[in-house]
């Protein structure tokens, strides 16, 4: 029904719905689906972001997305933990705006799929040491561990489980987003 239009269809993180449990909570950089919903092809877009008591982040997209094609969009912070604590007490949401494609405020015909608004809860904030405690089943050889920190770089890693074991490491990290990744070779 339009030549030119994008839109906003999801948020993957953040947001506190269970069905993308995965990357939630997330002190990673967001990710939003953009979906061209336009018979042209679009090729850039800007996209604006932000939480409920936070700045305005704006980034420049570019590509090629034809009729109903999809990317996930994964936008930069520069300073993640400044984006992600919440002051107590505050409803916490995260909200993604798509405008200015192909480089033209004016050129979205349908305005009313730009914006898309996800509730979220913060990760958990530790300051100083901290304990990972890990308690294997009677297969532990299906499973691997590891910290990373917000580039995937790898932190630490276990991956010679001992059945029925309970393992603890101890961790004092820098301020930083942080994530604990659990592999199941056997997937349950």
């Amino acid at each position: 029904n339009f030549q030119n239009d994008a839109a906003i269809i999801d948020i993957l993180n953040p947001n506190k719905w269970e069905y993308y449990g995965k990357w939630n909570p997330s002190c990673q950089n967001p990710r939003v689906i953009l979906q061209n919903t336009g018979e042209q092809d679009l090729t850039s877009c800007t996209i604006k972001i932000w939480v409920s008591y936070g700045n305005f982040i704006e980034y420049q997209w570019t590509g090629n997305l034809a009729f109903l094609e999809k990317e996930v969009v994964e936008i930069p912070i520069p300073d993640a933990s400044a984006f992600w604590t919440a002051p107590n007490g505050t409803q916490q949401t995260f909200t993604a705006q798509v405008w200015n494609i192909q480089n033209n405020p004016a050129l979205d015909e349908y305005p009313h799929n730009n914006v898309k608004t996800a509730p979220f809860e913060s990760p958990e904030s530790i300051n100083g040491p901290f304990y990972v405690r890990f308690q294997t089943n009677n297969k532990a050889h299906e499973n691997k561990w590891r910290l990373e920190d917000s580039e995937g770089n790898m932190i630490f890693e276990q991956t010679s489980l001992a059945n029925s074991t309970l393992y603890q490491d101890t961790f004092d990290l820098a301020p930083g987003c942080y994530s604990i990744i659990l592999e199941d070779s056997d997937n349950d």
